[in-house]
């Protein structure tokens, strides 16, 4: 078995760091140093979080001191709410570059959560849970992992940055019912599987032309009441299946290929408006059985429908 040295150079510097975050500058003991490294909370990765209370809310955690800290680790704040010592609102400083997954998994966060510029990742079910009405994505975020808002059934509004790189996240917005707003980034191409999924407050009307695929189930169950899907598509199966109050769908290109049940069960669609010849895409009207649909639409350039 291998033994770990521990030299004086490497006790001095764990009590430099001590002294640093209390403010004491007096010389610690050995048992003072243990007692230090024991309130490591458990499963903290290194640099670690110390909390700090707010008295007026008595044992509720409303803040964080952060502690060279470049990540928030994973389970950092898990199953928790304010009633149970969690979080209400959290800015999170400036250098964290990471929020690891599930890192906030439930965490309450009502009254909100500040990203830094520095953030450019955001795991695996991040935020799921949280009780946050709106949230702003920093614009030099890089990726967003799955299911990073999965159940926060009290957010209205989310931001995305505009040059994201990579949001290859299914799941992501998974059962928001309130979310009504949601932008999409110019180099968001691919809206994945169950995205918005049973998001029943969604008031997007229209889908940009950047957007290439939209897979399965990503729009099912949702509010959708009209919807323009301006680009070359591939719409996957139940894309927008189930959609109760869905009545209108405008197809503007040609080059697009839809599942034959990217509608289905949606029984208040009926009308289908697609740019194309009767016959050039197989399977109308797509599990939309009391649909209409009408071929060789014209739109202008504010994508109305002119013949």
């Amino acid at each position: 078995m291998s033994k770990s040295v521990i030299t004086d150079a490497l006790l001095t510097a764990i009590a430099d760091a001590i002294r640093d975050k209390t403010g004491d500058e007096g010389t610690l003991t050995p048992a003072q140093m243990a007692q230090a490294i024991e309130d490591i909370p458990a499963g903290a990765e290194e640099p670690y979080v110390e909390y700090t209370l707010d008295e007026q809310l008595g044992t509720n955690l409303t803040g964080a001191v952060f502690y060279g800290f470049t990540k928030i680790p994973r389970f950092f704040s898990h199953h928790t709410s304010v009633s149970r010592g969690g979080f209400n609102h959290i800015d999170i400083p400036d250098g964290v570059t990471e929020i690891c997954d599930s890192a906030f998994v439930y965490s309450g966060l009502a009254q909100g959560i500040t990203l830094p510029d520095s953030l450019r990742v955001i795991g695996n079910n991040a935020f799921e849970g949280s009780d946050f009405k709106s949230i702003d994505i920093p614009d030099d975020v890089e990726t967003i992992g799955n299911k990073v808002f999965y159940s926060c059934t009290k957010l209205e509004r989310c931001h995305m940055p505009e040059h994201m790189q990579t949001v290859n996240s299914n799941n992501l917005f998974y059962y928001c019912s309130k979310l009504q707003t949601v932008n999409f980034p110019a180099e968001w191409t691919i809206i994945d599987s169950s995205c918005f999924f049973m998001c029943s407050a969604l008031a997007i009307t229209r889908i940009p032309d950047t957007v290439t695929e939209i897979k399965d189930s990503a729009f099912g169950n949702t509010g959708l009441t009209d919807i323009d899907i301006m680009g070359a598509c591939n719409i996957g199966w139940g894309a927008f299946g189930r959609c109760t109050n869905l009545k209108t769908v405008k197809l503007h290109s040609v080059n697009t290929t839809i599942n034959e049940y990217a509608f289905s069960n949606d029984a208040a669609l009926t009308d289908i408006y697609v740019p194309w010849a009767s016959g050039a895409v197989a399977g109308a009207p797509w599990g939309a059985t009391n649909a209409s649909i009408h071929y060789n639409t014209q739109y202008d350039a504010n994508g109305n429908v002119i013949s």
